[in-house]
């Protein structure tokens, strides 16, 4: 059964793991990412607005169909079964990578913020309100040399634990268990877990502990894939920093109700 403060703020359950938002839920869908955008203005060069459907080449290249194939949506005309697959985005900063593909850094160091619509099967595992199959995605993608996009994460992190704290959401960061672009292997999670790859900001809401953003350290490997080297020739790293929008928004409704006079004034745009 839906929390009561989701229903009155208007988040409300869809088909098929998904949410439409209304009323208070819609309006605080939009200051989470504009709340977002403003805190990592200074590492972003450019705003990037990602489309619904990706390049089959670039799941390729990433090896997303390779490592995670149980997670890919495939759309296809309703009355056309043998028109050409499209394929939905899995996450928007794949996106980024692909246009950035088989070029030099300029200074050794780009930055984007991308934000858009994103489908993921994960084998049946949605469960309302905070994992979903159809949600929306914003993350700061980081490539540069290794020791600045390794300081610039940590700079990342400090930032939203600091403005997680600001907006009285409890929680704080900790290693993950589940890979991002490492094969979902258990010698791979392990491997993540031991060089620290991936770190989230959990949160604990209605008695669960809930992943309210993630930080992912992928080394060299999307750059490698996709050619991106730095002035020195050598590939670039990279990491980005990543928010469900949609499980934002049911957080802030728990957190701080459905009446907007009572949100934090941060969030106020």
């Amino acid at each position: 059964m839906a929390d009561e403060r989701l229903t009155r703020g208007g988040y409300l359950s869809a088909e098929n793991g998904a949410a439409l938002l209304r009323g208070p839920a819609a309006e605080l869908f939009a200051r989470w990412r504009s709340f977002l955008a403003v805190r990592l203005a200074s590492l972003t060069d450019e705003t990037v607005e990602a489309p619904a459907f990706i390049d089959r080449q670039v799941l390729t290249t990433t090896k997303y169909l390779a490592h995670f194939p149980q997670q890919v949506v495939v759309g296809r005309g309703y009355r056309a079964p043998r028109s050409r697959s499209r394929y939905l985005t899995p996450a928007t900063c794949l996106h980024w990578y692909g246009r950035v593909a088989g070029t030099a850094l300029a200074g050794d160091h780009r930055s984007a913020f991308v934000v858009g619509p994103c489908a993921r099967a994960e084998s049946g595992r949605t469960a309302f309100p905070y994992r979903l199959a159809a949600f929306h995605m914003a993350e700061l993608v980081v490539l540069g040399a290794a020791d600045v996009v390794d300081a610039e994460a940590r700079e990342v992190e400090e930032t939203l634990a600091e403005s997680f704290r600001r907006l009285g959401i409890g929680g704080g960061f900790q290693p993950a268990t589940d890979a991002f672009f490492l094969p979902s292997s258990r010698g791979a999670r392990l491997m993540q877990q031991l060089k620290g790859l991936k770190r989230e900001f959990t949160s604990p809401l209605q008695a669960h502990d809930i992943a309210l953003a993630s930080i992912n350290r992928h080394e060299d490997f999307f750059a490698r894939a996709f050619g991106i080297r730095l002035a020195s020739g050598q590939p670039a790293h990279s990491f980005c920093a990543a928010f469900g929008l949609e499980r934002l928004t049911a957080a802030g409704l728990v957190t701080w109700g459905s009446d907007p006079a009572q949100w934090p004034r941060a969030l106020s745009g």
